[in-house]
């Protein structure tokens, strides 16, 4: 295991390098990692799964994605932290992830999975995907993307594809994920509203 140490005490992943881990001090295979696994570069910025410690930065990000693509419904903060605390809490429905950049965490995203009959194993759904302002163009959200797709990051490395939503107005984002070689699902999805309980 690799033992370098990142001085915000995260070691953080990149998918141009070939090593992912967790939290320093943590154990890299509760998360999945190889106990063989060979460090061959060191980042300090990168993707890298949330914490506790990160959650009010991560609400500010969520509500940053609502305000810019509004949900049918509003979404507040308290149901924001619902989400990663459920998240953390019970691994079985996904995993929330954040980019960690020079200035601190600058992005986030929620992946979750479902196995699917048609293709014959887990589908991984990037549930949600946001990079702040200042950081786009920089080729944070290619990077999940890719690293995802050619199973690079320790995230959902078995599944069988990769799904993501992308709302119609959003040309930029569409461009993107059709150049990284996602196409229009041939049924449409459709989604009727239960009562709250």
């Amino acid at each position: 295991m690799c033992d370098e140490r990142h001085p915000g005490g995260y070691r953080v992943y990149s998918a141009q390098g070939r090593w992912a881990a967790t939290r320093a001090g943590s154990s890299g295979a509760r998360a999945g990692f190889s106990r063989g696994a060979v460090c061959t570069t060191w980042q300090s910025m990168g993707w890298r799964e949330l914490t506790e410690d990160d959650d009010d930065r991560v609400v500010e990000h969520m509500l940053g994605l609502y305000a810019e693509d509004p949900a049918p419904a509003p979404v507040s903060a308290e149901q924001c932290r619902r989400t990663l605390q459920r998240l953390r809490a019970e691994r079985v429905r996904g995993v929330a992830i954040g980019w960690q950049g020079p200035h601190g965490l600058a992005g986030y995203a929620i992946l979750c999975s479902f196995w699917s009959n048609e293709l014959g194993g887990e589908v991984c759904i990037i549930d949600e995907l946001f990079v702040a302002p200042g950081e786009r163009g920089r080729g944070h959200a290619t990077e999940l993307v890719q690293g995802l797709c050619a199973r690079q990051l320790p995230w959902f490395r078995d599944a069988v594809a990769v799904e993501l939503e992308v709302t119609p107005g959003n040309e930029r984002a569409r461009q993107l994920y059709e150049r990284l070689g996602f196409r229009p699902y041939k049924n449409a999805l459709m989604r009727a509203a239960r009562a709250r309980g």
